[in-house]
């Protein structure tokens, strides 16, 4: 008989929204109380295109209303150790929307979202877990110009999660910038 546990694998979608030299962002509240920031998108659900389930997460979370979603911009994967948990993640750019920014997230998950400026961008990701943080400021910095950003194709990230909660440890285990 086999000792093996089936790992839990989440696929998620993530979207890039700008308006005016301005990046979407979305406040979190996360299960054990901690809020952090990211852009909009949620999981995919069994069976469902991941770009349908972005456009749903985002308006679900933002009233926000996408055109189309370009070329991906980046993934991330990220393995829980003693989880038996993993996480992959799409991210996306929109392009074109319309409707006005309004919260009203039925999952309760995102508590607050803003239209801010690159650097804004730049502190309020520091709440988010590395394996949002990293690869979204890298991207920020990419879409905006920063000259020290190189890179043209889609990223790819991976990350190595040990503890639990609040007590975690990340790792960046490897980093392809596509370019």
């Amino acid at each position: 008989m086999s000792n093996t546990k089936k790992v839990q694998a989440y696929t998620v979608a993530s979207g890039i929204i700008i308006e005016q030299q301005q990046l979407l962002l979305v406040q979190n509240q996360r299960r054990n109380g901690s809020l952090d920031w990211s852009t909009p998108g949620g999981v995919v659900d069994p069976g469902e295109e991941v770009l349908h389930a972005l456009q749903r997460e985002v308006i679900e979370e933002t009233s926000v209303v996408v055109d189309s979603w370009s070329h991906k911009l980046y993934s991330v994967h990220v393995d829980f150790v003693g989880r038996d948990m993993s996480l992959h993640a799409q991210v996306f750019q929109a392009s074109g929307h319309t409707g006005a920014l309004h919260v009203d997230d039925p999952d309760d998950v995102v508590v607050d979202g803003r239209w801010v400026s690159p650097d804004l961008a730049h502190s309020l990701l520091d709440t988010s877990p590395a394996w949002v943080r990293e690869p979204l400021q890298h991207c920020v910095g990419r879409l905006f110009g920063e000259p020290q950003v190189a890179g043209k194709g889609p990223g790819q990230w991976t990350y190595r999660v040990t503890g639990t909660g609040r007590e975690f440890d990340c790792e960046l285990v490897d980093f392809t910038d596509g370019g």
